[in-house]
This record gives C-alpha cells, sequence and structure tokens, in this order.
C-alpha cells in the first residue's frame, strides 16, 4: 500500500504544548483531551485570515484529535488542501479538536482516519472544519478565498472514499499502468509514445488475462469513476489547479495526471470511438472531462468565459444550489470573481443569486448583439421559483445554447465572428426603429425590453432528446420538399440547413455558415457515424423541436415550446426568442395557415414581422427616456393594473431559417414600425 510523504510535519510535543496555550488545559492523556463542550470557533479577525487543523499522530481507529490554529497573511505555507464530498449529513461523527468534541460527516472522519501519519502531525485545510459554516458572513467570504486557496497549497488531496466495490483493484491496475508508463519515460521517451508502447506491450497482461477478470476490473473502473467526488462542482476549482495533486481511494493514492495518463491508454487501448457499447459505458467521462477542464484553466482563452462555464458546469451537483455561481464564477476571465453580484453571500436567497447571473452579464460591456447571451442559459427550467428569464442552474437541460461565435475555442470572443444578427449588424443600425435608445433594464422579477412580434407557431414535431440517434430529425423531413420557401430554395434545402441552424462543426467547434445535413447511412447511431455532419446536427437539435409559422416559416425551438406561443426579435440580441403571451393576447392558431411541410401552399415571409395592432396596445407603449432609474421603471411596472398578468413567459432562444441575420430589422425600417416594450416575468 502506497505511502504519502507530507510536506509539512510537526512534532507532537510542539503542538501539545500549542494546544495548551491554545486551550489552557495543563493535563493531556497522550492525544485524547476530555472536555464535554462542543468546539466553537473564534472569530477571524481578518479577511485575509484563514484556519489550518493539524490532525495529530494516530493508528487504526483510535480517537481522531486535532488542533486548529489562525493563519495569517495572503499565502500560509506548508498545508494540504483535501477536496472530498461531505456525504450523507445525518451521519455523523465526533472527532476531538482543540480538546472539544466536533462534528463531522462519516465520509470526512474516513479520509482522517486513511490521512494520518503514525509520527508526525499533518497540516490541513478542511472546509467543514476550518470554515465556521454557522456564520453565514464568514462562510461568505471565506468562500471567496477558495481559490487561492486551493493555488497556494503545497498539495490538493482528492478524497474519493473508503475502499468499496473492489476499488482496491481498480487503483491497483491505475497503478500498475502508470508505473509500465514511466518506464518508457525514463528510457527517454515522450508521453505519447510511452502510452503507446504500453498498450502494445503490456495493455492486454494488464487489463484482460481472462474474460472474467477483465468483467470484474470493468466494473471496478465503473465503480471507481462514478464516486459522487467525480460530480461535485467545487472539484473543478479545488482539483485543477497547476499544485500537485493526488487522488486518494481508502489507502490508495495516485497522481492526477499519473491517473489522466492512466486514462488515456486504457481508452486507447479499447479504441473506444470504434466501439460503439464500450463508448457508451465508459465509466471515464467526468474524469476526461475534468482533464479538459484542467487544460482549459491553464490555456485561459473563451472557454473561461463566464456564460460557457456556467453552461459547461451545470451539469456537476451542489448541495448549496446557490454553490452552481460560487464555484463558477470565481474561474471566469470575463470579471466573474470581481463582481458584486456574483461574489458568494450566504444570505442571498436562491432567486436573488441566480437573477444576479443575468444583471452582472446586462452590466458587462460587450459588442453589440452579445448583451443577452446569457438568455441562451434559460432551457429546460425547472421549478416556478424563479422568473421564467433567469436561468434555472440545478437542471441540466437537453439542449444547449445556440451558438454565438465561429471558431470560439481558439478566437477570442469579443473579437471571433459572431454566427448570426438577427437584431442587425450594430446599433445604428436598429437607431431608426427606437429612438429613446432604451435596450434592457432588470427590476426584481420582471424583465423589461425592446422587442417585436416575427410570428407565431403553428405547429410543433416531435422534440430531440436522444443523444445517440437521429431518428426523430429525420422524421421530421418535409414530404413536398420541391416546394419553394421564401428565400428562394426548395423547402428541403432549407429544411436541412434548419436541422443544423445553418452552422458546420469541425473538430469540435463551430466553424461557418451557410451548411446543410448530410444524412449517414440508414439505420446507424450516431457513434457508428461519428462525424461532423452528426456534431453539427446534435448541437443544433437536441432539446429542441421543429416548428412551422402561421406564415409558413420553419425553425428550431425549445422542446417547451408550444402551439400558439409567439417569436420575437430583441433589439440586442443575436438570435430569435420564443415568448409565451399572456393569456388576453393569446393568438388564433386554428389551424386555417397549414404547414408547408405537408401543404405545397405554404405560406411565405408576409406583412406579419410588423408588431400585430394588438401587440402595440397602450399597454406596451415605448419608453421615451434612454435612461430610467431603477425607481421609476419599478413605478413604471406597478403602475400597470396586473403587470405580471401582462407580461410574457420566456421560453428559450430559437432559430428560424431565413431571419437570422438582420432581415426582420430591414423589414421594419421599410415599413417605419418602431419596435415596442414588453415586459417578460
Amino acid at each position: 500500500m502506497s505511502t504519502i510523504v507530507y510536506p509539512r510535519s510537526l512534532g507532537w510535543p510542539v503542538l501539545r504544548q500549542s494546544l495548551v496555550a491554545a486551550t489552557g488545559i495543563t493535563s493531556t492523556n497522550n492525544n485524547v483531551f476530555y472536555l464535554s463542550t462542543p468546539f466553537r470557533h473564534s472569530p477571524l479577525k481578518h479577511t485575509s485570515d484563514i484556519r489550518i487543523v493539524h490532525l495529530l499522530p494516530g493508528t487504526g481507529e483510535g480517537p481522531i484529535c486535532c488542533i486548529i490554529e489562525t493563519a495569517g497573511g495572503d499565502n500560509p505555507a506548508g498545508y494540504s488542501a483535501l477536496s472530498y464530498t461531505w456525504g450523507d449529513t445525518s451521519a455523523t461523527a465526533a472527532i476531538t479538536l482543540n480538546g472539544q468534541p466536533f462534528t463531522v460527516t462519516e465520509n470526512l472522519l474516513s479520509a482522517l482516519r486513511h490521512l494520518r501519519n503514525p509520527d508526525n502531525a499533518i497540516s490541513l485545510w478542511i472546509d467543514a472544519i476550518c470554515i465556521n459554516q454557522n456564520d453565514l458572513s464568514e462562510r461568505s467570504w471565506q468562500v471567496r478565498r477558495m481559490k487561492s486557496i486551493y493555488e497556494n497549497a503545497a498539495r490538493v488531496i482528492c478524497w474519493l472514499g473508503s475502499d468499496a466495490d473492489e476499488s482496491d483493484l481498480a487503483m491497483a491496475k491505475l497503478l500498475e499502468i502508470t508505473r509500465a508508463i514511466k518506464m518508457q519515460l525514463s528510457a527517454g521517451k515522450g508521453i505519447m509514445d510511452a502510452i503507446q508502447i504500453v498498450i502494445d506491450t503490456r495493455m492486454r497482461s494488464i487489463l484482460a488475462p481472462s474474460q472474467a477478470e477483465a468483467q470484474s476490473l470493468w466494473d471496478a473502473l465503473s465503480h471507481l469513476f462514478a464516486r459522487p467526488w467525480w460530480y461535485r462542482i467545487w472539484i473543478v476549482q479545488e482539483a485543477t489547479t497547476s499544485v500537485e495533486t493526488i487522488i486518494m481511494c481508502g489507502g490508495t493514492w495516485i497522481t492526477r495526471d499519473a491517473a489522466f495518463f492512466s486514462i488515456t491508454a486504457i481508452l486507447k487501448y479499447l479504441d473506444l470511438p470504434e466501439n460503439s457499447e464500450l463508448l457508451l459505458a465508459s465509466p471515464f467521462t467526468n474524469a476526461i472531462r475534468l482533464n479538459m477542464f484542467r487544460d482549459d484553466r491553464a490555456d485561459g482563452g473563451s472557454k473561461m468565459k463566464l456564460l460557457n462555464l456556467l453552461q459547461e458546469l451545470r451539469r456537476y451537483e451542489a448541495t448549496d444550489p446557490r454553490d452552481k455561481v460560487y464555484a463558477v464564477a470565481a474561474l471566469a476571465n470575463d470579471g466573474g470573481a470581481d463582481s458584486q453580484q456574483l461574489r458568494p453571500d450566504y444570505t442571498k436567497s436562491l432567486a436573488q443569486v441566480y437573477t444576479g447571473v443575468v444583471t452582472h452579464a446586462f452590466s458587462q460591456k460587450r459588442g453589440w448583439g452579445q448583451q443577452f447571451d446569457v438568455l441562451g442559459l434559460c432551457c429546460g427550467q425547472g421549478g416556478e421559483d424563479l422568473p421564467s428569464w433567469v436561468p434555472d442552474l440545478r437542471v441540466y437541460p437537453n439542449a444547449s445554447p445556440l451558438v454565438k461565435h465561429l471558431r470560439h475555442a481558439v478566437d477570442d470572443m469579443e473579437t471571433s465572428p459572431r454566427a448570426y444578427s438577427a437584431s442587425g449588424p450594430g446599433v445604428d443600425s436598429v437607431i431608426p426603429l427606437m429612438p429613446d435608445r432604451f435596450l434592457v433594464s432588470a427590476v426584481d422579477d420582471i424583465l423589461r425590453v425592446k422587442a417585436a412580434t416575427v410570428d407565431v407557431i403553428a405547429d410543433v414535431a416531435p422534440a430531440s432528446t436522444d443523444r445517440v440517434h437521429y431518428a426523430v430529425e429525420r422524421s421530421w423531413a418535409p414530404t413536398n420538399g420541391t416546394a419553394r420557401y421564401f428565400t428562394g430554395e426548395t423547402l428541403e434545402q432549407a429544411f436541412l440547413r434548419t436541422i443544423v441552424a445553418d452552422v458546420q462543426w469541425e473538430t469540435g467547434e463551430p466553424v461557418k455558415r451557410g451548411y446543410g445535413m448530410v444524412w449517414p447511412d440508414e439505420d446507424t447511431s450516431l457513434f457508428e457515424n461519428i462525424n461532423q455532419n452528426m456534431v453539427s446536427l446534435k448541437a443544433a437539435c437536441l432539446g429542441r423541436r421543429l416548428a412551422v409559422t402561421r406564415t409558413g416559416l420553419i425553425g428550431l425551438v425549445p422542446e417547451e415550446a408550444l402551439i400558439g406561443d409567439e417569436i420575437h426579435v430583441i433589439i440586442g440580441g443575436q438570435v430569435l426568442y420564443v415568448l409565451r403571451p399572456p393569456p388576453w393576447h393569446a393568438p388564433d392558431t386554428s389551424g386555417e395557415n397549414p404547414s408547408p411541410l405537408e401543404d405545397e401552399e405554404g405560406g411565405v415571409f408576409d406583412d406579419t414581422l410588423s408588431p400585430s395592432k394588438e401587440s402595440a396596445s397602450a399597454e406596451h407603449s415605448t419608453i421615451h427616456a434612454p435612461n430610467y432609474t431603477r425607481e421609476h421603471i419599478r413605478s413604471l411596472v406597478a403602475q400597470s393594473e396586473n403587470p405580471r398578468k401582462d407580461a410574457y413567459s420566456f421560453v428559450g432562444e430559437c432559430y428560424v431559417h431565413g431571419l437570422m441575420d438582420g432581415e426582420v430589422i430591414e423589414h421594419m425600417k421599410t415599413r417605419g414600425v418602431e419596435v415596442r416594450s414588453i415586459d417578460i416575468r
């Protein structure tokens, strides 16, 4: 069994002296103290202070005894930071902290038992012990420091949990692969060459000496990499630093880098991209994702922008859903860490924290067409405790936001080409439509925007929810593909461009517009046709459905969209949006305009692009001042007899073929129609 050489060791006599000084206790019995009063944290005096806990020597099932002390300064040295899950908070046990009982979860108790050294004390930072969790103020500003705490640690220890489900077998095999790779590295081979040599010469004997052993190993690996730690959102901040990081399960540990190299070797050996069943059953998904994020964090760039992080990391779990923001904002390279709206504050409600994501985005000085990108996170909304325009980060939806930038992984998002410009190429293009220059305000649960109704959804197809197969998308194909769409294309051509949102992907990145789907062979799955056509298809369609409007336009709308929902252009938005009208404004959807997918007499792009007379009613008159104060806007909303009744609901982003490059704006300008202000709740 491997052992850990800790970066800092304090002898028991020194710590005994510190404990006596800290508590006034003058009699001790080895490591155990007998005070019945529960431990209470003393307040930290400075915002730069943190607490360090010293795990005293011990072995086996003996009592866990610790000393906790305050470490001043921005960079206290010599501690290891523990990354772990609290586990079942109802399953607790007592340790001794400064001679007094202190309650921890069973999972943390197990970690402490496996970490302690029989001869020397070990210095650790552990959130459950080092932060007074009952003091919301302290908890808030200590959490703000967590990024630096892990970055400045001598080592990060990732605790997966105690031995179980043959985890010792899984860890032993990972270590065996690591030793084989190290042997090749010591012979002067590069890392990828070393991995390939091990694959060619050793992997079969390591992984699969027999079918039964191979199955047992696969089960063990699956359980190891399915442990709750891999799904915890804070690990993305804790386990991706440049600090030496180890992954520990029971009494066995492996370095983070060695674990990822071993996983790479296993995946290459199994050739998973060509074996769909194994790929779908791969237990390594979260580990691979964590390693990729570590590279992204080191490189910086557009993938570390706040909106990208919020979308990519919403799949992770958090005991406190507010941490879906707090764990992410500190990593953003576009101001999230310094934002008043996003800085950890556990006195705020969930609604306040999630709404802060939107108001922060609106407050940023971004290029034209980017201000409303945050609304792309509003898909697959959950409960009714949030406004519809606030993303519910507790939910991991099928759909991803529509592409906003081309080649966003290699170009800076501020300068890379925009994918769409539905509300025009720039502010100058819309000035004739909105003389007051007012764009957006968010007060309480009301979002006020400048918008125009484009059309009404008259028919919807089944939603695409299968991440692997594409039978649903093929079922959307028009039966009258030779009919003409208003752009001049055939309906078949317009359809094939619609189902990829007119964007082509290459090497995992969106690269250009003007692309139409090319179907693979019949009756095959995504992983049997791993190509960019399928990537383009699923990036656009997953979590969405094909829709046809009253005038025969076709597009992709959220799977939550219903017949009667309206498609709007919001001034300042890159894409179009589906809004659900209030009951008094529900449109006629009697079906008098049949779907062009079934009837060659379908409609064309016509006068419905201007706001209807109902939509331009006095209740939604335009605002006649460029910058209202918060109090003024609140009073305007309050003037309505029932502002909630009159407000739209936000459904999500949508793509409408032929209307994504400012066509709506140009059409309105030729008719001299101004946009109007609408409220969304």
